[in-house]
């Protein structure tokens, strides 16, 4: 594995945490930090999925590290409605 691969992976992680952890700010909800991590990475594939279904994958606010891309904004939209589905099952369901 190259190390620009694996620089290029960790901090896609670190950017799609730090975009779920605003968004759960604007939800009120805490998580630890792999919560965060995860519901970014997953947020990122919800928020491409969506984008696609639009047609709207070239819109602004994308960053590109190294071959691995990371749009800001559908990121983000992922992350918020993972985060809110989260938020709303009962703890004894998860």
């Amino acid at each position: 594995m190259n190390i620009e691969i694996l620089l290029g992976v960790l901090l896609t992680a670190a950017i799609c945490g730090l975009l779920a952890y605003l968004a759960a700010l604007l939800l009120k909800t805490r998580q630890g930090l792999l919560g965060y991590v995860g519901a970014g990475l997953l947020g990122m594939g919800i928020g491409m999925w969506f984008a696609g279904v639009i047609d709207a994958t070239s819109w602004p606010y994308t960053l590109i590290i190294g071959s691995a891309s990371v749009h800001l904004l559908w990121t983000f939209a992922g992350a918020l409605l993972v985060l809110f589905l989260f938020r709303w099952v009962p703890r004894s369901a998860r």
